[in-house]
């Protein structure tokens, strides 16, 4: 998957649930021994935060004029 599309799709909410889960995520990590606990979304939300795109239109406002019998 592109990681644009990725973006819009986790985008704000996987940001704002990764500062909720970090802490708990890393205590469960070290609590089971089991280092590559949300490993995957872990990379995801780093990647994203690098690109710096955290601030783009809502999809609710970059969309508005979408319509579903274009595709």
């Amino acid at each position: 998957m592109p990681l644009d599309a990725m973006e819009d799709l986790v985008g704000g909410a996987g940001l704002t649930l990764w500062k909720i889960l970090k802490t708990w995520v890393d205590e469960t990590r070290i609590d089971r021994a089991h280092p590559t606990f949300m490993e995957w979304y872990e990379w995801l939300i780093d990647l994203l935060n690098e690109r710096g795109k955290t601030k783009r239109l809502p999809a609710f406002i970059k969309y508005i004029n979408w319509n579903s019998t274009l595709f």
